[in-house]
């Protein structure tokens, strides 16, 4: 994974930890699930930033 995306999953990796430790969820989990699934699948994610 390269640039924005980079970028944008290092965010959502540390949103979604404070998350689940605040509220008890399980986000950061699924989120690291379909990053696997994406990578498995060798799949392009597009993230705009401004």
């Amino acid at each position: 994974m390269r640039y924005l995306t980079m970028d944008g999953f290092n965010a959502l990796y540390q949103s979604t930890h404070r998350v689940d430790a605040d509220c008890g969820t399980d986000y950061q989990d699924r989120f690291v699930d379909y990053m696997h699934a994406a990578q498995d699948a060798d799949l392009t994610v597009g993230i705009a930033m401004t």
